[in-house]
């Protein structure tokens, strides 16, 4: 067989199959990846620079040059990457290493099972004794045990909105242990050892994760009482503005009603009247028709109505133009909810362009089982698209996706994505979701 240093190619190959899938699968699967086209062409062959390099450190004898080297590049391309490309730094990184260790310390024990003389030649990383098939069996057991996490790690995602603050401080401490972890790999390599803890951090990660579900039932319990007290603010919302909105609907008729019998008259008219004088009747007629529609909400759901009426008393105080595209749809009790708890995230969002805005436009429509809703805002200076800009570059989205926390958590049971667009003149924020989820 061929040896590059030291060590069997197969060898080689079966660490660098190693160390891809478990990046690849852990960082596509596990996370809610933000990424446009051009990046992921560039991306995906950076992987496999990163894994030559990755493998080619980690099989070199240790040391504390190896040591260095092998942290330096794991952390410099980890970080990195799920800070950029995912939804949440704090979620998608306590996450990452909870998966990757609880894998590694189970395909240990399954090597050690397989070959017990092979799993301690590995936990001294001596790896030009190890023969290669024991490699491809710890390999393999991480794939396995990386995709049979997958649905356990589901059923937390839905309390991702109660434990942002807990996975923030779970964060601190995994750096905490890295660097304690890195302290004991360097003080062991200047003598030539190397230890091997791959056992103590998948416990560790188990105790983690115990820890998360349990801090998550808390938290839901917590939010039942915040959550009935919302709901009956909301009750008491639509029991005030019901009259209101109901009159409007009557008033919408007879609208129409007056629209039809004007439009008759026009025709009606139409060579027996001045061609100047009857566009100026149609033009009057239209204006008041506008205003008198302009404050009519026709989503056809009285919640979603309802609070845009509440933003359109907002946006009306501050000058805004603020126009609606309501396609009328059905909504079941559920997904209304949903759409309310999108519909309060945008425009709590839209919050922070009032002062440079000049108009907005919201708009729902439906194809097929999907929704799609739209909030398009509209800047009144180029500042503002440069400010926006660079806080893009700083925290690429960071500050959008903190800003739509209840949102992103709803998408686990709705399928959904959101994205937006920064154009020289406004932004323009997507919303999709399934409503048959």
């Amino acid at each position: 067989y061929i040896v590059v240093g030291g060590v069997n190619i197969a060898v080689w190959i079966w660490m660098a199959i190693y160390t891809f899938l478990l990046y690849t699968i852990v960082f596509f699967i596990y996370s809610k990846i933000t990424m446009t086209v051009r990046q992921v062409v560039f991306f995906i062959p950076a992987i496999f620079v990163w894994t030559v390099i990755e493998t080619y450190f980690t099989c070199l004898p240790s040391s504390q040059f190896q040591i260095i080297m092998c942290n330096f590049f794991e952390l410099s391309w980890l970080l990195p990457t799920v800070y950029f490309f995912t939804e949440s730094f704090s979620l998608s990184l306590v996450r990452f290493s909870v998966v990757s260790w609880i894998a590694n310390g189970i395909s240990v024990s399954v090597l050690n099972i397989y070959n017990p003389k092979d799993y301690l030649l590995f936990s001294e990383k001596r790896l030009n004794e190890i023969s290669w098939t024991s490699v491809a069996v710890f390999t393999l057991s991480v794939v396995v045990v990386i995709i049979l996490e997958y649905p356990l790690i589901r059923k937390i995602l839905p309390y991702r909105a109660y434990l942002e603050g807990k996975y923030r401080v779970a964060v601190c401490v995994y750096l905490i242990f890295v660097a304690i972890d890195f302290i004991v790999e360097i003080n062991a390599a200047s003598g030539g050892k190397f230890v091997w803890r791959g056992t103590f951090k998948g416990l560790s990660a188990i105790c983690l994760t115990v820890l998360i579900v349990l801090l998550a039932v808390l938290a839901k319990q917590r939010s039942l009482a915040a959550h009935k007290q919302h709901l009956e603010a909301r009750i008491e919302l639509l029991i005030s503005e019901y009259e209101k909105i109901v009159e409007k609907n009557r008033e919408l008729h007879k609208i129409r009603h007056e629209l039809n019998k004007q439009a008759e008259a026009f025709l009606i008219t139409k060579g027996y009247v001045p061609e100047k004088i009857r566009m100026n009747m149609i033009e009057e007629a239209g204006s008041k028709a506008q205003k008198a529609l302009s404050e009519m909400s026709l989503s056809g759901n009285l919640m979603i109505d309802t609070l845009l009426e509440q933003a359109r008393s907002r946006l009306d105080l501050q000058g805004i133009i603020f126009e609606t595209v309501l396609t009328p749809v059905r909504l079941s009790k559920p997904v209304e909810d949903d759409v309310v708890v999108v519909q309060e995230e945008l425009f709590s969002f839209a919050e922070r362009f009032f002062k440079n805005c000049k108009g907005l436009r919201y708009s729902i429509r439906m194809k097929n089982r999907t929704l799609f809703v739209i909030m398009e805002i509209e800047f009144e200076s180029k500042a503002v698209y440069n400010r926006q800009k660079l806080i893009d570059i700083i925290g690429d989205k960071m500050v959008f996706r903190q800003a739509f926390n209840r949102t992103y958590s709803m998408f686990v049971r709705r399928d959904g994505s959101i994205d937006y667009e920064l154009g020289k003149t406004g932004v323009v924020l997507g919303i999709m979701m399934d409503t048959n989820t």
